[in-house]
């Protein structure tokens, strides 16, 4: 009898384990593995969203807060002045490891401006030399977006025209509606720079990988 009851219940826990990684529950199952379950649903969605427990950017990583705004169209950039005091055109920037230390640094001044954060947004306060997590991204995303890409309708295209002072921007809570959202700003309103065709894959690459920043961070 003890060995039918103990195979029962292993059964049970089987089906919750298959049900609760669909979405589903199994009537009967403990309470505290559902709880556990949805726990690890909320950290997960918190993850994906960007998300830190102290709500505050690293030079480690990615995290920071949750957009709760909607998402704004990207726009023209509005630092186009910033950037010629420094001796450059937004149209047509440089590599940013060919930049002069002291243009450099005002650069780096620019980003701060354009996504609402301090240097140890991306720096290690304690190693400014360190290549950071975020300092890698911020690179990438100079070569990929700020020069490979400009705007389809002549504007100026900068880290402002999607930061907009906000160092987390794109709302993850809905797949369907991120998805639209990027399909109109990112492949629609913006051409890539060497002329090849623009598409999802031209940040995602191909195969599609979802998150492409974390390699990026590598």
């Amino acid at each position: 009898m003890s060995s039918i009851v103990r195979l029962s219940a292993a059964v049970v826990a089987l089906a919750a384990l298959l049900l609760a990684a669909c979405g589903g529950s199994v009537p009967g199952a403990p309470k505290a593995r559902a709880a556990q379950a949805s726990a690890s649903s909320e950290s997960a969605g918190a993850e994906s969203a960007g998300a830190s427990s102290e709500g505050r950017p690293s030079a480690g990583g990615t995290s920071g807060p949750v957009p709760l705004l909607p998402m704004k169209a990207i726009m023209a950039s509005t630092m186009a002045d910033d950037l010629k005091k420094i001796g450059l055109d937004v149209q047509n920037l440089p590599p940013l490891r060919k930049l002069e230390p002291e243009k450099l640094r005002l650069v780096m001044k620019t980003f701060s401006k354009a996504l609402g954060t301090k240097c140890t947004g991306c720096h290690d306060e304690d190693d400014y030399r360190a290549p950071t997590p975020n300092a890698k991204i911020t690179s990438k995303m100079w070569d990929i977006y700020v020069r490979g890409f400009a705007q389809t309708d002549g504007s100026a295209l900068y880290c402002d025209s999607c930061h907009d002072g906000k160092m987390k921007f794109l709302d993850r809570h809905d797949r369907h509606s991120l998805a639209g959202w990027m399909c109109e700003n990112y492949t629609e309103k913006l051409r890539r720079v060497d002329k090849q065709e623009n598409s999802c894959e031209s940040c995602h690459g191909d195969p599609y990988k979802a998150r492409f920043l974390s390699t990026w961070a590598m």
